[in-house]
C-alpha cells in the first residue's frame, strides 16, 4: 500500500476512535439523565397510565373543542401524554390556537392557576402540527394579543423560534 492510503486509513482509525468516545460518552451521560430524572430516585410519585386510561384518553383527547375540557384531560389524563395520546393533545390544542384563537383567554385564566398546565400546552406546539397550522399560530401571536394573552403570546412566539422545526415564513421566489 502507498503512504498516501496508509495515512488515511490511520486518520479514519483515528476519527472512528474518537466518535467512539464521543457516543459512550453521551450513553453515560444519558443514562445519568434517567436516572436522576427516575421518579423512584427523585421520590416522585408518578401515575402510570393504564390500559383503560389511555383508551379514555385517546378518545377523549378526539373531543376536545376548548380549554377548559383540555385541562381536564391535561388533570385527568396528563400521566398517558405519550404516543398517540400525546399526538391527540396536540392536535387539540393547535386546533384551539389555530381555530378558537378567540378563546386564548380561558387559557392564559386557566395557565395562571397552573404554571404546569401553560408549560403542557406550550410543549404541544411540536413538529407533530401541520405547519400550515403552525404558521396560521404564529400570525395569531404575532398580530392578534391583547394584553389579557400577552405572556401566553410570548411563549407561543419562543416555543416557535427554539423548536428545531421553527416556524419560519417561506423564501421568497426569485
Amino acid at each position: 500500500m502507498s503512504a498516501y492510503v496508509v495515512r488515511q486509513l490511520q486518520a479514519t482509525a483515528q476519527a472512528m476512535e474518537q466518535l467512539r468516545k464521543i457516543i459512550c460518552s453521551a450513553k453515560w451521560m444519558l443514562l445519568a439523565l434517567v436516572l436522576v430524572s427516575s421518579p423512584s430516585i427523585s421520590g416522585e410519585h408518578v401515575k402510570t397510565c393504564s390500559r383503560e386510561d389511555a383508551k379514555e384518553a385517546e378518545t377523549t383527547t378526539a373531543t376536545i373543542s376548548s380549554w377548559e375540557q383540555l385541562y381536564f384531560s391535561f388533570k385527568k389524563y396528563g400521566h398517558c401524554d405519550d404516543g398517540a395520546i400525546g399526538e391527540g393533545f396536540s392536535e387539540a390544542i393547535s386546533v384551539l390556537m389555530a381555530e378558537k384563537w378567540s378563546s386564548l383567554n380561558q387559557l392564559a385564566q386557566l395557565a395562571k392557576k397552573d404554571s404546569a398546565f401553560r408549560q403542557f400546552v406550550i410543549q404541544h406546539l411540536d413538529e407533530t402540527i401541520p405547519i400550515d397550522r403552525l404558521k396560521k399560530i404564529k400570525l395569531n401571536a404575532e398580530s392578534n394579543c391583547d394584553k389579557t394573552v400577552r405572556d401566553i403570546c410570548r411563549d407561543v412566539l419562543k416555543s416557535s423560534k427554539r423548536s428545531p422545526y421553527a416556524i419560519r415564513e417561506s423564501p421568497a421566489p426569485t
